[in-house]
């Protein structure tokens, strides 16, 4: 089963809430499998700007950004009251200075 398929495989449907972080432009969960938010470190007009260059992103398949996550915990960038059925964060590790801290965040 590839990644997508074992995400899939624990979410219970459209009406679940999730949270995708740093999906760029492959986002691993499609809108029609959930109502999916979308969290990166620049809004969406600030990715397509950041990657034009970049010949390994297709800047129009860059998903919309639903909250910007630039400092401090990802509590405080979605706010207090919104919470998710599930959390999805593709190419992110490699990224985390202090991977326990963000893990526990």
């Amino acid at each position: 089963m590839d990644r997508r398929g074992l995400c899939l495989k624990h979410i219970k449907g459209a009406d679940s809430v999730g949270i995708e972080i740093g999906a760029l432009d492959r986002p691993l969960i499609a809108r029609s499998d959930a109502d999916i938010r979308h969290v990166d470190h620049l809004d969406t007009a600030g990715l397509r700007d950041k990657y034009q260059l970049d010949t390994s992103v297709n800047c129009e398949g860059i998903v919309d950004v639903s909250y910007v996550w630039s400092n401090g915990s990802l509590r405080q960038a979605v706010g207090p009251d919104i919470f998710f059925d599930f959390a999805v964060a593709s190419h992110v590790i490699e990224h985390a200075p202090n991977l326990i801290q963000w893990l526990s965040a």
